[in-house]
């Protein structure tokens, strides 16, 4: 079972190899089409310990290893964390999660109604759901789809590495500490706050709070179930000689591995453009986002 799981699923699975390049295509750059897969795929192998077998590399195919872990790496960096890409990202699970928490949608539902579905026609659907339930209220789904610009301006982003121990502490305590209740009670902090400059209340959907709380993708080459293997192969006679782990194996995989937070992982807050345009100024959006970094240092302080 675990070498039926690791073909389609593990870390050089075929649903991640086909994620990387598909996206990489999708987005425009060119991270996922420098992934080696014939040679990958050549040099997939069993790995068998105590009775199980999973999904181990061929020695030749480091390279090609290598490849898919800073495939990975980059479109995380420079795509998946793009704070273009993270507002599209949060305005979704902002309504998503209004509609299953009201009981106006279950999880179950939206699968049978989506299964069948474009990305387009599962965001539509979302829209028109939310829209219904919530009798025209705001919608901060409404530019997405009408295939506009995201409909959020970013308004403060908080660093896991850069900016002083204060920011860091409220970073960290946002990421490891973060509950459902907790999040609208930020919520609710940050509508009110962002009124601060104008007097005037964003409605609910008008904030949206982006907090990215799972770990690094690329840090689980090395330790666990996780582990990937390498087998390796005699000088000359190619005989095998043994299995090492690729994290020990390869530098750069070693190097990604231990990397620090990354700066790309970053909290932040989105104001709808909307509101952002007609209620402020440029010269107010550096005094709105120091008040919005304290508000929130003072909500999380107690956590």
């Amino acid at each position: 079972m675990l070498l039926a799981r690791d073909v389609i699923l593990g870390p050089f699975g075929v649903d991640r190899v086909s994620a990387l390049t598909f996206d990489s295509r999708q987005a425009g750059v060119s991270f996922g089409q420098a992934i080696d897969v014939a040679s990958l795929v050549e040099g997939l192998t069993p790995y068998r310990e105590d009775g199980n077998a999973s999904i181990g590399i061929e020695e030749h195919s480091t390279a090609a290893a290598e490849s898919v872990i800073c495939a990975l790496y980059w479109i995380y960096q420079y795509v998946y964390w793009h704070h273009t890409n993270r507002a599209v990202m949060s305005s979704v699970r902002f309504a998503a999660r209004r509609l299953f928490t009201a009981g106006s949608l279950s999880f179950d539902d939206y699968l049978a109604e989506v299964s069948n579905s474009t990305d387009y026609q599962a965001l539509a659907f979302l829209e028109d759901r939310y829209s219904a339930a919530t009798s025209g209220a705001f919608n901060p789904l409404s530019s997405l789809a009408e295939l506009k610009r995201p409909g959020f301006k970013r308004v403060l982003s908080i660093s896991p590495v850069f900016g002083d121990p204060s920011r860091l502490s409220t970073h960290a305590k946002l990421v490891k500490q973060l509950t459902p209740a907790r999040e609208d009670q930020l919520l609710e902090r940050l509508r009110n706050a962002a009124c601060w400059p104008t007097g005037s209340n964003p409605q609910d959907g008008q904030v949206i709070i982006d907090i990215p709380v799972h770990p690094r993708p690329w840090s689980h080459f090395g330790t666990g179930e996780s582990s990937v293997m390498v087998r390796l192969r005699k000088t000359g006679t190619k005989a095998p000689s043994g299995w090492r782990r690729l994290i020990d194996h390869s530098p750069l995989i070693f190097a990604l591995n231990t990397l620090p937070a990354q700066p790309a992982r970053k909290v932040r807050v989105y104001l709808d453009r909307g509101y952002y345009n007609r209620s402020l100024q440029r010269a107010d959006h550096a005094a709105l986002e120091q008040h919005l970094m304290d508000e929130l240092g003072n909500e999380v302080e107690g956590w």
